[in-house]
């Protein structure tokens, strides 16, 4: 995910919730469905503090708009990000890269 990309992603969890994937990918024309839920997994594991303040987030949001959250905080095995296969890229491509880069914690990550 390039910076804007990382960038429109949190955006997205804040308005649809984590795990609302197919909302969030629609947010994202250049990449799939399983691109996000993966890119989700990365996130997951490397910056769990980053998942959390997202969930938060999205939370007050919804509270604001007099809505309930989608993300369902009772059971945290229902949030967990589960890839269903490796990333896949096209013949020549490269593999995706992630370029987190919209969260200080983020930064300076050069592994990506």
């Amino acid at each position: 995910f390039n910076r804007n990309e990382v960038r429109q992603f949190d955006q997205s969890c804040m308005q649809y919730g984590w795990g609302a994937w197919e909302k969030i990918q629609k947010s994202l024309p250049h990449r799939t469905l399983e691109e996000c839920v993966q890119y989700a997994a990365i996130v997951e594991k490397k910056y769990p503090d980053l998942k959390a303040t997202l969930i938060e987030e999205h939370e007050h949001l919804a509270k604001e708009r007099g809505q309930k959250s989608s993300v369902a905080r009772k059971n945290p095995q229902q949030q967990k990000v589960v890839p269903k296969t490796p990333l896949a890229t096209k013949q020549g491509e490269k593999p995706v890269r992630v370029s987190p880069m919209s969260d200080a914690s983020r930064k300076n990550d050069d592994n990506g």
